[in-house]
């Protein structure tokens, strides 16, 4: 209690572990009073590429605070409550785990008690990336975008689909066929230079979904994989593609076209059906609500109306979507 009396916010808390991180086109100096704390978060954001995106990639401040406190057992943690107000963005799970973001100052405070650390697939995709993937697009004015991106010789696709469209089938083709990749999920863009990022990181599979996976080396690797449970209870391996062998892309390519796709099937071998300019605008509006509220989002719609969009329809086999992608960008190479 005497401590407590002294320091009832925990200001004098010591901070001894730190770690510095290339992610998005920023720096993040990160500190923490855990070292378990900043493994997590070293564990979701090290060793990615830096895809720097300006002069100078900005400095951002995390701090990954461990409560002392004594935590309640749980078999559940609620879902995540997000607010804003005062130029604060928050996601809270409960009193002692939650997340601040202040874009003015470029800082994320992240919270944690002991007994989240059973719950690291909650502390790494609820906590970790909504300091990051809310605070980076704000301080670059990046487009954040729900979809998945690949690359090939410096240019860059954005797939983009509701659930059920294949966009996971689509990238998993890409990234067995050779294509850079840049994300599964989350994909920013510049929105003048339509420079692309995100984070290559993990690639999710389902447990039942293997039979895509020819390669016996590359189906036992993932199997080897941990395997995470989304709140939806769909269980999926999480294979770390930073120590693999597919290729994760090593800059921020330019954006050359966006892939809306389907889940209607190809009558024959052609898969890809060109998009009119309002026809791509509106499917952006209607797939990605979140961003159509960003600042960035009028300057990236006039930088798309010199760029492609096609409609991909589903092949026979998992791989015609990879065929028919690098037949698109080895249709447009100058």
């Amino acid at each position: 209690m005497a401590s407590l009396d002294r320091d009832p916010f925990g200001e004098h808390a010591t901070m001894q572990h730190r770690g510095r991180f290339d992610v998005l086109g920023v720096r993040i100096f990160a500190r923490s009073n855990s070292r378990r704390l900043l493994a997590l978060f070293e564990e979701a954001f090290g060793s990615l590429p830096p895809h720097g995106l300006g002069a100078a990639a900005p400095r951002i401040d995390l701090t990954l605070s461990l409560s002392p406190a004594i935590a309640p057992r749980r078999r559940e943690v609620p879902r995540l409550r997000m607010r804003s107000g005062a130029g604060f963005l928050s996601g809270v799970i409960d009193a002692n785990n939650f997340v601040m973001v202040s874009a003015e100052q470029r800082r994320a405070l992240i919270c944690v008690d002991r007994g989240m650390l059973a719950f690291p697939y909650h502390v790494r995709y609820e906590l970790m990336e909504f300091a990051i993937y809310t605070l980076v697009p704000r301080v670059l004015g990046l487009v954040p975008l729900h979809g998945a991106a690949v690359a090939s010789h410096g240019r860059a696709l954005l797939l983009t689909g509701p659930t059920g469209s294949g966009k996971s089938t689509a990238f998993l083709s890409c990234a067995l066929s050779g294509f850079d990749l840049l994300s599964e999920d989350s994909v920013f863009l510049e929105p003048r230079s339509l420079r692309t990022t995100g984070c290559a990181n993990f690639l999710h599979l389902r447990t039942d979904g293997m039979k895509t996976v020819r390669d016996p080396g590359l189906r036992a690797a993932i199997r080897r994989s941990p395997v995470i449970r989304r709140r939806s209870g769909v269980r999926k391996f999480e294979y770390d593609l930073r120590h693999s062998s597919m290729r994760v892309a090593p800059r921020a390519p330019r954006l050359t076209a966006v892939i809306a796709l389907s889940s209607r099937r190809a009558r024959g071998t052609q898969l890809l059906e060109p998009l009119s300019p309002a026809q791509a605008l509106a499917w952006l509006r209607r797939e990605q609500p979140y961003a159509c509220t960003q600042p960035s989002w009028d300057d990236f719609c006039r930088s798309l109306e010199g760029v492609p969009a096609y409609r991909l329809l589903r092949g026979k086999h998992p791989e015609d979507a990879a065929d028919a992608l690098r037949g698109l960008l080895s249709a447009r190479r100058p």
